[in-house]
């Protein structure tokens, strides 16, 4: 569907940036964007979605269908490889949450 495609292509632009190495953590205090605030709330409303256990893709992409307009978004208001070092670990680890809550459900980079 649309929506799967629109999902797909957000999520890959997240998994290419994230450095395999990256903690997935983020300090809201280093946030300078609200397009990073609105990344983090829609991150932080579908892992509560997502708590009670694993769902099949088709529910999992309704769920995370929620984190496609923030995240893009936030690719184009905030520059994630920031000259500052902590701002821009603070910016890869909030995408690198995001790596690691859809890691499970597939390997969202094998999908053309």
């Amino acid at each position: 569907s649309e929506a799967f495609t629109r999902l797909t292509a957000a999520l890959q632009r997240v998994l290419r940036i994230v450095p395999a190495d990256t903690p997935a953590s983020h300090d809201p205090a280093l946030f300078e964007d609200a397009a990073e605030h609105a990344l983090a709330t829609a991150l932080a409303g579908v892992a509560d979605k997502l708590r009670a256990g694993p769902l099949p893709l088709p529910e999992f992409a309704t769920v995370a269908e929620a984190l496609v307009e923030p995240i893009d978004d936030y690719f184009d208001k905030v520059l994630v490889m920031a000259d500052d070092a902590a701002v821009r670990a603070n910016r890869l680890g909030l995408l690198a949450a995001i790596r690691d809550l859809v890691a499970g459900v597939l390997d969202w980079r094998e999908i053309a």
